[in-house]
């Protein structure tokens, strides 16, 4: 009877063991799949800082130095219909 449940235990241990690969497997492809997208974020951010820059220094001045500015409340005064004045 001893045999009997030393090997149930080792079966018991085995399957543990094979569920515990499978999910050690799926952390370490989530934690890839983690690494990967903070990468692309990282990406995105700097070129949006870079295009919030371009923005602000190309697209903006240039539109401050033509005499065709438009300015918002002109383009969508439905918008600024009810705001005071600043």
């Amino acid at each position: 009877m001893q045999a009997y449940y030393v090997i149930k235990a080792a079966q018991e241990r085995e399957e543990l063991q094979r569920e515990g690969d499978i999910l050690d497997g799926r952390i370490q492809t989530a934690e890839r799949e983690v690494r990967g997208l903070e990468a692309t974020l990282a990406k995105l951010n700097l070129v949006n800082n870079d295009m919030g820059k371009s923005f602000r220094h190309g697209i903006f001045s240039e539109l401050a130095t033509t005499s065709h500015m438009v300015t918002f409340e002109a383009f969508a005064p439905h918008l600024w219909q009810d705001r005071l004045p600043v």
